[in-house]
């Protein structure tokens, strides 16, 4: 999951999600490149889809489905990192720690 939010927060709209809850970016990138850098072994395999990012993956696509749309954007994966609470990852606790949380993205989503 790490890895999806280090590339979500780059996506335009996730970005001005967090400006918008003036998250330091500076401080995100930094937290989640340093879990990734601790936890994942250096490989020259190719990189596979873990089950906790098809989970996310297939919850934001339900989410979607349910509001009848059929498009799945980057902010919809950001709100499914909050839904996976069943899964114990950093990404989540990285947001939540600097003050992101599943109800103030969900506010500033709904308001544009």
């Amino acid at each position: 999951a790490e890895h999806l939010l280090l590339y979500l927060i780059e996506d335009s709209v996730v970005k001005k999600v967090l400006e918008t809850l003036e998250v330091d970016m500076p401080k995100i990138r930094s937290e989640l490149s340093k879990v990734i850098n601790d936890n994942v072994p250096i490989s020259n395999q190719k990189p596979q889809m873990t089950m906790e990012i098809q989970t996310i993956i297939n919850r934001a696509a339900l989410d979607v489905q349910q509001s009848g749309k059929n498009q799945v954007e980057p902010h919809h994966l950001l709100m499914a990192i909050f839904r996976s609470l069943d899964l114990d990852h950093d990404a989540r606790n990285i947001l939540e720690q600097n003050g992101v949380t599943k109800l103030k993205v969900a506010q500033v989503i709904s308001h544009g």
